[in-house]
């Protein structure tokens, strides 16, 4: 997946950016990711936008996905995520 454009940034373009990587790990035979706030807006070239790019990452999340790492600010870069692929 290119990289968006940041002046086009939308967290639905997160999302899908976020399923992108899943798939492409499970296509890998790999069953988990660990994706980091930071990571994905350095993808974007947006690191204004830390409080969409967590939410998001949060709506990515299934029942057995855990969040491994959590500032005790909340919405931050150093927000990771360990998504289990089935």
């Amino acid at each position: 997946m290119a990289n968006q454009v940041s002046e086009t940034f939308s967290t639905q373009y997160a999302y899908e950016y976020i399923l992108y990587l899943k798939e492409e790990v499970k296509r890998n035979d790999k069953i988990e990711i660990t994706i980091k706030a930071l990571d994905i807006a350095r993808h974007f070239k947006r690191y204004d936008r830390i409080v969409p790019v967590c939410g998001v990452m949060r709506k990515a999340m299934n029942r057995e996905d855990v969040k491994t790492y959590t500032s005790s600010k909340g919405d931050s870069t150093t927000l990771e995520i360990k998504y289990m692929l089935e």
